[in-house]
């Protein structure tokens, strides 16, 4: 084994000119339009009771109609 050998491993590359993503730059583009929105969005405080009562709609959905005419 020569030193030639021994440094070959250990050498660079040659410096290669590399093109840009653009699919990074409009995920970027997107991230931050989407925090922009995120940041300044004012968040409506929610209804506890509304929310309860959305919460039963799937089940009374999934009732017939008779069931529905017994219960409510």
């Amino acid at each position: 084994m020569t030193n030639s050998d021994a440094e070959e491993p250990c050498a660079r590359p040659p410096n290669k000119k590399f093109k840009k993503n653009p699919k990074k730059t409009a995920t970027s583009n997107f991230g931050s339009s989407l925090f922009k929105i995120l940041e300044n969005h004012q968040k409506i405080p929610e209804d506890p009771e509304k929310s309860f009562l959305l919460s039963l709609l799937p089940q009374i959905k999934s009732l017939d109609e008779d069931q529905k005419m017994l219960n409510f």
